[in-house]
């Protein structure tokens, strides 16, 4: 049921599970049926009766579903057009970065350094391990006649599952980046995670076991505190958006929510919103839904840096209303250091001709933009 009810919440991880536990079963067939010996006998339940099932309920259920079905299909395609470049998302963000005042190195310290530890860990038991299956039975990998690898013993048989489920999940990974789905991959990261972690725990655990043989207990235990307090000091200020990694805060004030029902409650027939960064239809998807629907054709962002260009109202033809918030403000004037909007181009809101201020409650404020006279 739990496997069920994964696909229902979140299709696009229960992928990850189905082929997590597909590359188990597929194991378990192998051993079971085609390696005649004794010390890879196994005896454990099967598995595939279950993938079986989770795998029909998951295309019943994306099948009928375009948007899921779409996000699935959109990277085999993108693969295959010509013209894709891996990894341009993040190359077109870091000039933006260096201009607010970071850099590529320091988001991956920040981001990815406790990862990249726990990885070189995992890699070390996934090799070990993976070594061992392919060694004669005779000829083991032992440590002061302890054997620390890949053994019958139902601990090793899981390190072998989740590393073969890990490399056909890196797989899928790379089939993302390589079709530059940069919304997608992180979410096939963020379950690789979670094996490298179990990984990486077992095989610090393996290597504590030997240093503690050589090192006192007491010391061992001290370290290994120490050294969890700075992965623990490192790994907190990322568990939320901040301006810790150059992001403002996903919470939105109430004056926010507020501004944006009146604005719509009041908005005149045929008038377009368009916005800094706020983006108006998810605004009204929360507070409107499907009681009034807007047409949003034409609708975005405001030109970058408007101000360098003359006069604000020169961009559009038609009557506009404007949308700023204090967040947009905040972000741009002491976040992201004027990369996208500059002080000056927030002081032309108030003081550019054919903008009226319209609605403001301290959060939230509504401007019209009316064109220049033909």
């Amino acid at each position: 049921m739990s496997l069920s009810g994964m696909v229902l919440l979140h299709p696009q991880q229960a992928a990850n599970i189905i082929i997590l536990f597909g590359t188990v079963a597929i194991i378990q067939l192998i051993v079971s049926f085609a390696i005649d010996d004794e010390n890879l006998s196994y005896n454990g339940r099967q598995i595939y009766p279950y993938v079986s099932v989770m795998l029909v309920i998951f295309w019943l259920w994306t099948e009928g579903l375009d948007k899921i079905s779409g996000n699935l299909r959109k990277p085999l395609v993108n693969l295959l057009a010509s013209g894709r470049e891996p990894g341009g998302n993040v190359r077109s963000a870091a000039p933006s970065l260096e201009a607010a005042g970071g850099s590529t190195e320091e988001i991956f310290i920040k981001l990815f350094l406790i990862g990249f530890i726990y990885s070189v860990l995992a890699a070390l038991l996934m090799g070990a391990s993976l070594t061992e299956v392919f060694k004669d039975s005779s000829n083991r990998l032992y440590k002061q006649g302890e054997r620390i690898a890949f053994s019958s013993s139902s601990l090793n048989f899981l390190v072998i599952y989740l590393t073969a489920g890990f490399i056909a999940i890196v797989g899928l990974f790379f089939v993302y980046i390589l079709a530059d789905q940069s919304r997608q991959y992180f979410r096939h990261y963020s379950f690789m995670m979670v094996i490298v972690t179990v990984l990486g725990s077992l095989a610090l655990a393996q290597i504590l076991k030997i240093v503690s043989r050589n090192i006192s207990r007491r010391r061992v235990t001290t370290a290994v505190s120490i050294l969890f307090i700075v992965f623990l000091l490192f790994s907190v200020p990322i568990i939320h958006i901040s301006p810790y990694l150059y992001q403002e805060s996903e919470h939105v004030p109430e004056s926010q929510m507020k501004g944006f029902e009146t604005a719509f409650n009041h908005q005149e027939e045929g008038v377009q919103f368009v916005f800094i960064r706020s983006t108006t239809s998810r605004y009204h998807d929360a507070i409107i839904g499907e009681r009034k629907r807007i047409d949003y054709t034409g609708a975005g962002n405001v030109p970058y840096h408007f101000s360098e260009e003359g006069d604000l109202r020169s961009q559009y033809e038609e009557e506009t209303y404007l949308v700023v918030t204090n967040r947009d403000r905040t972000r741009d004037r002491d976040l992201h250091r004027g990369v996208r909007y500059t002080r000056e181009d927030y002081e032309h809101f108030d003081n550019g001709k054919g903008i009226n201020r319209i609605q403001d409650n301290g959060g939230f404020t509504l401007y019209r933009i009316t064109p220049p006279p033909e």
